[in-house]
């Protein structure tokens, strides 16, 4: 299995991605209110008030801003304080 990426798919040569040599298309968007509110609740799953920090969280997100990369890192830098 092969995987690859790019941010600019529609420069692709027709060649190279046709059928027979890419059979799955997967497009990967900026992050939702959804999964900023998930990825936020798994970060700090272990506290008693993950959920309201969760939601208060999602909230707050800007829909279709950030990629879930970013989103990532932004909650690595803030590992120990959720608030």
């Amino acid at each position: 299995m092969v995987f690859f990426t790019t941010n600019h798919f529609s420069r692709l040569s027709r060649a190279l991605i046709r059928p027979g040599r890419v059979d799955v298309i997967v497009k990967v968007g900026l992050a939702t209110v959804t999964q900023a509110r998930r990825m936020f609740h798994r970060f700090y799953e272990e506290l008693d008030e993950a959920e309201a920090l969760a939601d208060r969280f999602a909230a707050s997100f800007i829909p279709d801003s950030v990629s879930m990369a970013q989103l990532q890192a932004y909650l690595m830098n803030y590992k120990e304080d959720p608030h």
